[in-house]
């Protein structure tokens, strides 16, 4: 769902659902974000991991509605365009914990006028030892003046 609100302000959203997620510590690290001005590229960045199997979601967001494609390695896809925003994102598993740098969302061409912001989320698994599943997609990301704006979850 897209709502422009005004010229500077545009809001986009969606959902991703994961199964097998740690029920007390969903995050296995601290969420990582980043901006960019006069390029249209999300970046996200990296982002370590402290436990095996983790899943790490990359989520970007840009003015250009070119149609992306993931970053390297990353699977599961989602993308949406609409005037005034780009929203991507895409998951990989991490088998052994460290530092992951998920690279940049590709087939974005755009111009200088262009700007974006980008997440990197890392989601521990459930103590069973087992990874936790994609059961579907999404994300909640607002790309408000070039930056990331924390919504209600």
């Amino acid at each position: 769902i897209f709502d422009n609100i005004g010229t500077n302000d545009v809001i986009a959203g969606a959902v991703e659902v994961l199964v097998g997620v740690d029920t007390t510590t969903q995050e296995d690290a601290t969420t990582t974000t980043a901006t960019g001005i006069n390029d249209p590229t999300p970046d996200p960045p990296s982002i370590t991991t402290v436990t095996a199997n983790a899943w790490v979601i990359a989520i970007g967001s840009s003015t250009e509605a070119d149609i992306p494609t993931a970053p390297t390695n990353y699977i599961n896809l989602i993308e949406d365009q609409s005037t005034g925003t780009n929203i991507m994102m895409a998951t990989r598993e991490i088998a052994s914990p460290g530092a992951e740098n998920p690279g940049t969302f590709g087939g974005i061409v755009g111009d200088a006028s262009d700007s974006w912001c980008a997440a990197t989320v890392a989601v521990r698994p459930a103590a069973n030892g087992g990874p936790a599943a994609l059961a579907g997609h999404g994300l909640l990301l607002s790309h408000r003046r070039n930056r990331l704006v924390q919504l209600a979850a």
